[in-house]
């Protein structure tokens, strides 16, 4: 090579890049990489509120924890418009809660969905899901405006001291009136 001071320079920022992780956030941002993984997880669920700010449970989002340590969620957000996130439940050990779309947040017996199952939920904040364990997540979303909206879920969690983002191929989308009709 005709400028070894460049070799040099050229290989110690390839050695950097490997040691700290490039990509786009710099290596300093959580990974999608994560054990976390989907046991059926794609599609939407729809369902119509009277008004802005009523609520709709989005229950569909199975999961389960690929790896060989023990996952802890840190926290839930959404992608998405038009909708807030009013709630979070995790039922741990189950791989289909039966609630698909429904309305009202928390849901109740005519909504699908057995308060016996129910009961054995917990708050996502904290817990820890153990390897090769399953758990069912059921979100309350509400519009923010007359328009309705459209969001996923976001899970946030570490595991093995990495954090990761596990981004949602659920969503839910929530009509708004009293003739919304969902597809």
């Amino acid at each position: 090579m005709r400028n070894p001071r460049l070799a040099v320079t050229l290989i110690a920022a390839v050695l950097g890049c490997l040691v700290a992780g490039c990509g786009s956030d710099g290596g300093n941002g959580p990974s999608s990489d994560g054990p976390m993984g989907p046991v059926m997880d794609s599609g939407y669920s729809c369902a119509p509120v009277q008004a802005p700010g009523d609520s709709m449970s989005l229950g569909g989002l199975y999961v389960q924890n690929q790896g060989h340590q023990v996952i802890t969620i840190s926290r839930i957000s959404l992608t998405g418009h038009g909708l807030v996130l009013t709630g979070a439940w995790l039922i741990p050990n189950v791989r289909n809660s039966g609630l698909g779309a429904t309305t009202p947040y928390p849901p109740g017996p005519d909504n699908g969905i057995s308060m016996k199952l129910w009961a054995t939920g917990r708050s996502p904040d904290g817990f820890r899901l153990k390897p090769r364990h399953v758990a069912t997540f059921v979100f309350g979303l509400a519009p923010t405006s007359s328009k309705g909206g459209i969001a996923y879920p976001v899970i946030h969690y570490n595991s093995g001291g990495t954090q990761y983002v596990y981004d949602s191929a659920y969503g839910g989308e929530v009509l708004v009136g009293a003739n919304a009709d969902c597809p």
